[in-house]
């Protein structure tokens, strides 16, 4: 049962992660540059809308430290 656990845990990291550095990227296109709090806001209410099985599984602080790690990690790439 824990590693049954564990497993979905995990699976379940990965793919919020995609899912929200998907949207990081999408708001970056909409949005453009200096609009940060205006695509963060976009980010979380498309997480929570697209995907409502989130809102239970993915509480709001860590959803918006997985924002701010997809935002950093996306300016990794663009430098």
């Amino acid at each position: 049962t824990i590693v049954l656990f564990y497993l979905f845990k995990k699976g379940k990291d990965r793919l919020a992660k995609k899912i929200v550095l998907d949207l990081v990227v999408e708001a970056e296109k909409y949005f453009g540059s200096d609009k940060g709090k205006r695509k963060k806001q976009y980010v979380i209410r498309e997480v929570y809308r697209r995907f409502p099985i989130l809102n239970v599984l993915l509480p709001r602080k860590k959803l918006d430290d997985l924002i701010e790690k997809c935002v950093i990690e996306l300016k990794k790439v663009l430098d």
